[in-house]
């Protein structure tokens, strides 16, 4: 049996998909494609992580395993006696190489990371459902309408992981917390005023970044923007400009940046 290039493979549930594609996946690697070439994509990080438990399984026990070693044979064309002599070399390539046995979303995310500095977009952005999204803006929108906006950053600021997401499990867990906490007056400020302030700051870090003649995309991060959109750039998760890429080499020469980022 001649090993087919092009296959389109169509099976229900319980079928032998897992089979097939392990054996095809398989007969690749026999025939000398390293795994960092070949993409073996799921829906779900299970389904993923039991396709590639099945691979090193396969390959450490080929002897054993009748079925698997049949088809391979068919598909590459070796003898069972030629394949189980390879087989310490092609399991060691393995486990040295990438591999791309990955789910969809991990897959074209790699892709995205990897052009971030081409598509102008953040190398450590993170995913998120649409109705945590919807949540998040949800709950800035309170914050803004009860004018505590500089208790967020105030709260923001003291906790060592700025990530948003973060923050809001933390708030997640005072709700749960609420009854059992004493009661405390908080002071309303003018929400205008608070703005006023976050806004002359990230003008002169703004002026800073342009003077230091950094990146288009460093200068991006701090341009005139609604705060809502300033509060979710990624840069304001690091405690340092210094730990980010874009910034790090301006850092040393301009210290201005990392005091009116600070």
């Amino acid at each position: 049996m001649e090993f087919e290039n092009q296959l389109a493979y169509s099976a229900s549930a319980g079928s032998g998909k897992t089979f097939t594609l392990s054996v095809r996946y398989l007969s690749l690697l026999f025939m000398g494609e390293d795994a960092s070439t070949i993409l073996a994509a799921t829906f779900t990080n299970k389904a993923a992580a039991e396709m590639k438990e099945r691979v090193i399984k396969l390959l450490t026990q080929l002897e054993e395993k009748e079925d698997e070693l049949k088809e391979i044979v068919k598909q590459t064309g070796f003898s069972k006696e030629e394949l189980l002599a390879k087989q310490p070399e092609v399991l060691a390539n393995f486990l040295a190489s990438s591999n791309f046995i990955v789910t969809l979303d991990s897959f074209f995310t790699a892709i995205l990371r990897s052009a971030s500095l081409y598509i102008d977009i953040e190398p450590d952005f993170v995913t998120k459902e649409i109705d945590e999204v919807v949540k998040e803006e949800n709950f800035l929108g309170e914050v803004e309408a009860n004018s505590l906006l500089h208790a967020l950053v105030a709260l923001a600021m003291n906790i060592e992981d700025k990530r948003f997401g973060k923050m809001f499990a933390l708030m997640q867990n005072f709700y749960k917390l609420d009854p059992l906490l004493p009661e405390r007056k908080y002071e309303i400020k003018a929400l205008e005023e608070i703005e006023r302030q976050i806004e002359e700051k990230r003008e002169e870090l703004h002026r800073a970044v342009v003077n230091s003649g950094a990146s288009k995309s460093a200068i991006k991060n701090f341009e005139p923007m609604e705060i809502k959109a300033l509060f979710k750039k990624t840069v304001f998760e690091k405690t340092s400009l210094s730990e980010h890429k874009y910034y790090k080499k301006y850092v040393e020469q301009y210290p201005l940046i990392e005091d009116l980022f600070l």
